[in-house]
């Protein structure tokens, strides 16, 4: 079986900290995401490893369409706020 090799920012294999940390950008993950696919397509990860990364890969895959789904709602309120006039409140109070 051919040896693990350390994934770019990891000390075995695997991506550092919390995949689900609400401080990841999406640019972040998306970056996190590519490095997981590119070490899963080098084949040098053991079979234990390349399950782990496709996990990791998979919770990656999971918060870049969270991400994505929330700036398209926040682009829908903004065209929506554009076209119907101003709002008395806040138009993104969970943000304050």
């Amino acid at each position: 079986m051919q040896s693990s090799s350390p994934q770019p920012g990891s000390h075995d294999g695997q991506p550092e900290g919390d995949l689900q940390a609400p401080d990841l950008s999406f640019e972040d993950a998306y970056t996190r995401l590519e490095e997981t696919v590119r070490a899963l397509e080098s084949g040098e990860l053991t079979l234990e490893a390349a399950t782990k990364l496709y996990e990791d890969g998979m919770r990656l895959v999971q918060l870049c369409g969270r991400l994505l789904s929330e700036a398209e709602l926040k682009m829908t309120k903004l065209r929506e706020v554009h076209s119907t006039g101003p709002t008395d409140g806040p138009l993104f109070p969970d943000e304050e």
